[in-house]
């Protein structure tokens, strides 16, 4: 840019420097071809100094037009470079003018880009900490619960363990004073506790088992009315005296269910073993039928019911009530997590007011 400033500049200098000298030689010119005449011939008439005037005025016109034109020219080139000059500032000026514009779209892509980048930092941070406080919170609650297992389990063996090591003082310290009798029915009580504490720790391996899977192979075909009779005589001698045992069966000839015939057993022998127990008259009934497309198995009984605090707990192991009064212990746990095993339910009929009512809801495979 100042070179080409200074490439006017002198250009202009030089024209005027032109202009000048042939301004000088004009005059020089002019003199040369007229020099003052010390003494005029007396016989130069009027009109031969007319026509050498003419012929003077014409050359020198001429030369001021070939000046005129060398003028001209120049002051058209001197227009023409100021114009490149121009243009080519305005070029540089607009080829600046896309270069900030540019260099500022991008700024603002890049701040925008990076302004949408934290927000999605921010909000996956955000998500982690909350995930991470609600593993935090499910940490907190099943160590809780661990802990609370824990003590019930040991409440639940504490209570065989301790009748074992009392009878089993009262046999060491009363040696010799003690009847064969009295002898026979402290083993009696030692051997029934023992067995107790074995079926605790049984049902606790049972139940670690089943957690600890996702699933159960359904590789049986089960003929639910079949089943449901052999498993009414299977526990009709525990059955007292004034209750009847009963099955009835709901369902179309022939129908098979595709399930694990093991589990399944499982859960309904619990069931009945429960209600036979705590039902001393009136009636135990194992129903099953069909709902949509699930198979339903209930067993109702006659007995004392559940209280509704024992109720919210039911399907806790080992849970205790307010009063320190033990429960099932693990047994109803063990159903659930078979039946949900084997993609089903088990919950306690709340509707049912005459005792308790059990039912377990299978998909009809």
């Amino acid at each position: 840019m100042y070179a080409t400033k200074l490439m006017i500049t002198t250009s202009r200098k030089w024209m005027r420097s032109i202009a000048a000298v042939t301004f000088a030689f004009l005059i020089t010119t002019t003199d040369a071809q007229n020099p003052a005449p010390t003494t005029p011939p007396a016989i130069e008439t009027t009109e031969t100094q007319d026509s050498v005037t003419r012929e003077d005025l014409q050359k020198q016109q001429v030369i001021i037009d070939r000046q005129n034109d060398s003028l001209r020219k120049m002051e058209l080139d001197r227009l023409k470079m100021e114009m490149a000059v121009h243009e080519r500032e305005q070029a540089i000026t607009e080829k600046k003018n896309l270069y900030i514009t540019i260099g500022s779209i991008v700024f603002i892509l890049v701040l925008i880009a990076t302004i949408i980048l934290n927000r999605i930092r921010m909000k996956r941070l955000r998500q982690l900490n909350s995930d991470l406080a609600d593993a935090h919170h499910e940490v907190e609650l099943a160590l809780q619960v661990k802990h609370k297992f824990l003590n019930n389990v040991s409440h639940g063996m504490r209570t065989p363990l301790t009748s074992i090591t009392g009878f089993a003082d009262v046999l060491i310290e009363g040696n010799g004073t003690l009847t064969h009798h009295d002898t026979d029915k402290i083993y009696q009580l030692i051997k029934d506790n023992s067995l107790h504490l074995e079926h605790i720790i049984n049902n606790l391996i049972e139940l670690s088992t089943y957690e600890t899977k996702s699933s159960l192979p359904k590789n049986d075909i089960v003929d639910p009315i079949e089943m449901t009779q052999q498993l009414i005589k299977e526990m009709q001698p525990q059955a007292h005296h004034a209750v009847r045992l009963t099955a009835q069966c709901n369902l179309p000839n022939n129908y098979t269910l595709r399930t694990d015939q093991t589990a399944l057993k499982k859960i309904l022998t619990h069931l009945l073993d429960n209600a036979l127990k705590f039902t001393e008259h009136g009636r135990v009934e194992l129903r099953t039928s069909l709902s949509g497309q699930k198979i339903i198995f209930s067993v109702t009984d006659t007995g004392t019911g559940l209280s509704d605090e024992r109720q919210k707990v039911l399907f806790e192991p080992f849970a205790e009530t307010q009063d320190n009064v033990q429960t099932m212990g693990v047994g109803l746990s063990i159903c659930r997590s078979i039946a949900r095993l084997l993609g089903g339910e088990i919950r306690l009929d709340t509707n049912y007011l005459h005792g308790c009512r059990f039912i377990v809801e299978l998909p009809d495979d």
